[in-house]
């Protein structure tokens, strides 16, 4: 890719909805231009020359909001020749060079980002701190300012993605004494009002993905997850989950999906001498291919473009590729989820009038209330509305679902109330 990035490497990629790809980490300069650890590649083509002169310390992650702004965060505590402080979070407009600060910043080093359909961006990391309020390792931002979360919950986040609806997954560390909730090397789901266990492995998770029919895929160094085996890569399918064994003794690092659900993993894998290299490889649902190419050091971030291209960035710098290469052949790129406004419909309480049960549910759901509902919407764990009744009956036929958990939304006349539910 026109000589790469050099004095340094490549600790994350993010694409943008024009195709452009951004490339940030500890590097100084890109295809030979001074760019301090965060350069664009434009439209699968040439660099484009300075994106950003002076961050002073590595970026950790990026990521490109639907709103196109770009966020990075690493630990870097200025930009520019006039030490702009940007304390280890920073913001600009796809258009660039130009980074400003989100408030006062984070206490400590941001580790990865993710913006989700409404334009909002989750940072995580090692931080105590932002913008100067208490916060536990994860806080989003919203539009100009910050959003905390559940005060008592500690994080440890090492991967996000969030779905069409806006929810949120998250893999690493969670816990709150004061809730009753402690999920170590896990996978966790927030619908917006409650954090919700999905599965915890027995090591490491090092990233997490979904594919277009909500399927939640997940890497690390683990063996085992919710005592079902998975070397070092498994499935959540919405009710159960399911090893996918990687080749052996590769340590995926990165997961990505293609707009076909073929899944990418990279990372390392021993050579032959006893060293490790880096690798990619795609999973297409019965088999892995390896794609061909053994980089000398590790693989670090994974991207696919809007018109397909795809990339892999690291600590590499084998034949001339200097810690970015892009693929010879093309794949699908991933639906872009259409954006979505944040819209707060009331919420008028009633559940001391209603009565949903039983719970777990067979074929039957019984939902009492005083008088007649209007109606009764069934979500899935993604968010995704699977059944719709106007003006139901209080007895609910539920044989159409699938077992699992789902977020009913219970409506009659002005009041309305979510309920959550396990079908069996």
């Amino acid at each position: 890719m026109d000589g790469g990035v050099t004095y340094g490497s490549v600790n994350d990629l993010a694409a943008d909805q024009h195709g452009d790809l951004y490339v940030v980490g500890s590097f100084h300069e890109a295809g030979g231009d001074d760019n301090e650890r965060v350069a664009k590649w434009k439209q699968g083509a040439y660099w484009a020359g300075n994106v950003a002169v002076g961050f002073d310390n590595y970026i950790n992650a990026v990521d490109v909001s639907n709103k196109d702004k770009v966020f990075v965060t690493g630990k870097f505590k200025e930009f520019g020749s006039f030490g702009n402080e940007v304390d280890r979070i920073a913001a600009s407009t796809i258009a660039g060079p130009f980074w400003h600060a989100l408030g006062t910043g984070l206490s400590s080093s941001g580790q990865t980002l993710m913006s989700d359909v409404y334009g909002r961006t989750y940072v995580g990391g090692h931080f105590a701190l932002v913008d100067g309020i208490s916060c536990h390792g994860l806080v989003r931002w919203d539009e100009d300012h910050w959003e905390n979360f559940e005060p008592s919950m500690y994080f440890d986040v090492a991967g996000m993605v969030s779905d069409e609806n806006g929810v949120f997954y998250g893999a690493g560390d969670f816990s709150s004494s004061e809730l009753g909730f402690d999920v170590d090397n896990g996978v966790v789901m927030y619908d917006g009002e409650e954090w919700i266990r999905l599965g915890e492995a027995d090591h490491v998770i090092d990233d997490i993905a979904l594919d277009t029919a909500g399927n939640i895929f997940i890497v690390g160094t683990f063996w085992n997850i919710d005592d079902t085996p998975a070397y070092h890569m498994a499935k959540w399918d919405g009710v159960y989950w399911h090893g996918i064994n990687v080749p052996a003794y590769y340590k995926p690092r990165q997961v990505i999906v293609d707009g076909d659900n073929n899944i990418y993993i990279g990372g390392s894998k021993p050579d032959d001498n006893g060293y490790w290299d880096g690798f990619v490889a795609r999973w297409n649902g019965l088999y892995w291919v390896d794609l061909g190419y053994s980089f000398n050091q590790k693989t670090t971030a994974l991207a696919i473009d809007t018109f397909g291209n795809f990339y892999a960035g690291g600590e590499f710098d084998n034949n001339s590729l200097n810690h970015i290469a892009m693929f010879s052949e093309q794949v699908t790129p991933f639906p872009a989820y259409p954006p979505k406004l944040l819209v707060y419909d009331e919420e008028i309480d009633f559940s001391d009038e209603i009565q949903v049960f039983p719970n777990p549910a067979g074929e039957i759901l019984n939902v009492n209330v005083p008088g007649k509902l209007s109606a009764i919407v069934f979500f899935d764990i993604t968010g995704k509305e699977v059944l719709s009744i106007q003006k139901p009956k209080n007895e609910i036929d539920i044989t159409s679902l699938n077992s699992g958990i789902y977020f009913i939304h219970v409506k009659q006349n002005e009041k309305s109330k979510l309920f959550k539910v396990f079908v069996k």
